[in-house]
């Protein structure tokens, strides 16, 4: 059985207006929420090992990366691996990129095209209210006319807590996560164990014996005991044995996973898959100058297109509208070849997940990212002149802060 099955069991509950009334909380009918929950988990029964039931890891090169870099070079131990743990051997000198390499993508990571976005077909059904709703006015349009920048991150069993925290690194900051040198990539590790350490504490929700409400999307909510049964059972675990694994690098994180760091953060985590374009579509341009750290004197002025053979097709809003005073956090479930694949053969069923950045025109026509992003440590977009404006607060980037750090910003 799939993992997408078994998470398909558990009924979220819903806030009715009676129950409004009377104070009270009245179980609803399994909805299409729960279904979507499903559809965000990577993890397939054919990554499972006959006869030893077990959530699913990787065991590539990436995953040796991680291996080859701890203290011991002997693989992850038994343990919950921490901060301190995580090291590296390798020589500054001998550097590749963790991911596949490909023209399309470049050393940072960032795919050459940017990708339209499409709303899915149920969101018309799901009672979500808030900024992403169908009932805002805006609906679908801005999602339409936004196009996104995708970026790649290490396929190390870590992808979803790698993309999550790229994410979370330029909404903080305003700035890109580099990811150019070993010491980069291991930066980027410690932030991603921080975040799986952090969401499986909120599936064991242990001050609160699991009895916390996770918001899921619209009015749609669970409680941590029952995600985190449902998520263990499918691989006839224990909640307790499950939470072991998942704290260990590697192990595939997936639905319960997102719901769990939504709440955590305090801020909606959108989801898409990528679907073949159905109607071929201008491919406009838009311009772009990248000062090269080795080349700044020539100042290359290029165009990146929008891709006309795929569209992200949006999967989920989980944290909608509960957590809409935050900009969301948006991610790419995708066929692992992606994007070096040809539409007719790309997989329904994503195994990689990838970075999201919104792309804006600013009003004088320039390429303009969410909080100016740049590129720190590495090439770095040049823009035009911002047309000024109250700059807005920056949020608190404080990784270590313990428990919650994140959610109270």
């Amino acid at each position: 059985m799939t993992r997408i099955e078994t998470i398909a069991r558990p009924t979220g509950r819903r806030r009715s207006r009676a129950a409004d009334a009377g104070g009270g909380l009245l179980p609803s009918k399994p909805s299409s929420i729960v279904i979507l929950l499903a559809c965000c988990c990577l993890l397939l029964s054919s990554s499972v090992l006959a006869g030893e039931p077990t959530i699913p890891r990787s065991t590539n090169r990436y995953s040796d990366y991680n291996r080859q870099s701890s203290p011991t070079g002997s693989g992850a131990s038994s343990s919950s691996p921490s901060v301190g743990s995580i090291s590296s051997s390798f020589s500054p000198h001998d550097y590749q990129p963790p991911w596949n390499p490909s023209p399309k993508i470049d050393p940072h990571g960032f795919l050459a095209d940017l990708y339209p976005r499409s709303p899915g077909d149920w969101e018309h059904l799901a009672n979500i209210r808030g900024k992403y709703g169908p009932r805002q006015r805006s609906y679908p349009r801005n999602l339409l006319t936004t196009p996104v920048e995708i970026r790649q991150v290490p396929g190390d069993g870590n992808c979803l807590f790698h993309s999550i925290a790229a994410c979370l690194h330029q909404a903080a900051n305003g700035t890109h996560l580099p990811m150019d040198s070993h010491e980069r990539i291991l930066e980027l590790r410690c932030k991603s164990l921080e975040l799986r350490n952090a969401a499986v504490d909120v599936l064991q929700n242990l001050s609160g014996k699991g009895r916390r409400k996770l918001f899921l999307q619209g009015d749609e909510y669970l409680e941590a005991r029952e995600l985190l049964a449902a998520a263990a059972a499918q691989f006839e675990l224990e909640g307790e044995e499950y939470c072991e694994l998942m704290r260990k690098e590697s192990y595939w994180g997936g639905g319960p996973e997102i719901v769990a760091l939504c709440n955590h953060l305090q801020r909606p985590i959108h989801i898409y898959e990528v679907v073949p374009t159905s109607s071929q579509k201008n491919n406009k341009k838009i311009d772009q100058t990248y000062d090269e750290e080795d080349d700044i004197a020539n100042n290359e002025k290029i165009a990146k297109s929008t891709c006309n053979q795929f569209t992200l097709r949006r999967m989920a809003c989980f944290g909608s509208p509960k957590y809409d005073r935050k900009e969301p956090l948006h991610i790419l479930s995708a066929d692992s070849r992606f994007p070096d694949v040809e539409p007719k053969r790309i997989r329904r069923v994503g195994n990689h997940f990838l970075a999201l950045f919104p792309v804006t025109r600013s009003s004088n026509g320039g390429l303009s990212f969410r909080k100016h992003a740049l590129i720190r440590g590495g090439s770095r977009i040049v823009l035009p002149p911002p047309v000024m404006e109250e700059k807005p607060k920056k949020e608190t980037s404080k990784w270590f802060g313990g428990q919650g750090s994140w959610a109270k910003q």
